[in-house]
């Protein structure tokens, strides 16, 4: 499916919170691991997280954490 709509409902349907949190951390790890933040990759991360209904600030605690893990 090309549509987000069908994987995000499922996501909401069966994970936590904290879990949904978990997998935006883990995204934002995919999209810092070419050290590079294209527009596209933080597009698809701030569409999803609105679809799995989790905030901006959130999400960007979620990637700096990320960026944290990166770095260490």
């Amino acid at each position: 499916s090309k549509s987000l709509h069908h994987y995000t409902s499922f996501i909401n349907k069966n994970f936590t919170d904290d879990k949904k949190l978990l997998l935006i951390e883990a995204l934002w790890e995919i999209v810092l691991s070419d050290g590079e933040i294209h527009d596209f990759e933080s597009n698809l991360i701030r569409r999803l997280s609105g679809l799995l209904y989790i905030s901006d600030v959130d999400s960007g605690n979620a990637r700096k954490r990320a960026l944290d893990k990166k770095q260490k």
